[in-house]
């Protein structure tokens, strides 16, 4: 797209030009703290996932110890889903992190975190541990 400025004179529209505009930088500063909310939010999930893992393992550890076997599978499918769960919660922090590192490295920080700035609006599910969502098997308390 080309732009007529003086009498006779051409000017370009370029990546310079859109990156010097003060709505992008409003903009980046919005993305910026959308990506720190965003991997903090994912820290948080994983060590949480990280914690309950180390429980859901001792539960099956005292199921296997007591004998019970369908105790034993239940628990098993439980500390799966927490694994799947901090894997999941790892590979977000790396990608909300590598979105906050990456572009400052690569110079182009301004534009990728204005980019970034629609995701800003907080995610729906809140951050609670996976046993509490897994609502399909039943603990029982002796």
């Amino acid at each position: 797209m080309r732009e007529t400025g003086r009498i006779g004179e051409t000017v370009g529209v370029n990546l310079e030009a859109i990156a010097a505009h003060p709505l992008v930088g409003l903009l980046a500063l919005a993305g910026v703290a959308a990506l720190l909310f965003r991997s903090a939010r994912a820290l948080v999930r994983l060590g949480l996932a990280a914690a309950e893992g180390v429980t859901a393992n001792g539960l099956v550890e005292v199921s296997r110890r007591n004998g019970d076997l369908t105790g034993m599978a239940e628990r098993q499918e439980q500390a799966k889903n927490v694994r799947r769960a901090r894997g999941r919660s790892l590979l977000l922090f790396l990608l909300w992190g590598g979105l906050l590192v990456v572009p400052a490295i690569a110079g182009i920080a301004k534009l990728v975190y204005a980019a970034a700035s629609p995701v800003w609006p907080p995610p729906k599910p809140p951050i609670r541990p996976t046993l509490v969502r897994d609502t399909s098997t039943r603990v029982e308390v002796r």
